[in-house]
């Protein structure tokens, strides 16, 4: 996608992806492939979806743990 596609989809403003996207392609996460004036962005490596789930995963449970946490500090 390119970033208007990307900014349309989550929601963010196109100059501060721009600048995420620029870090992320830096990093070699994301490659890119240019038409004419517009820069389309993909990941470098497909595995990185399992590894996003995985993280999205442990950040869910850690946060229902801090629910928990914080329900039995209140109570």
């Amino acid at each position: 996608m390119n970033v208007t596609e990307l900014s349309g989809r989550i929601g963010i403003d196109m100059g501060n992806l721009s600048q995420h996207l620029g870090m992320m392609r830096d990093r070699r996460i994301l490659t890119t492939r240019k038409e004419g004036n517009i820069v389309y962005y993909r990941l470098a490596n497909p595995k990185m979806l399992n590894a996003f789930d995985i993280l999205k995963e442990i950040l869910i449970e850690q946060i229902r743990k801090d629910g928990i946490l914080v329900d039995s500090l209140e109570g």
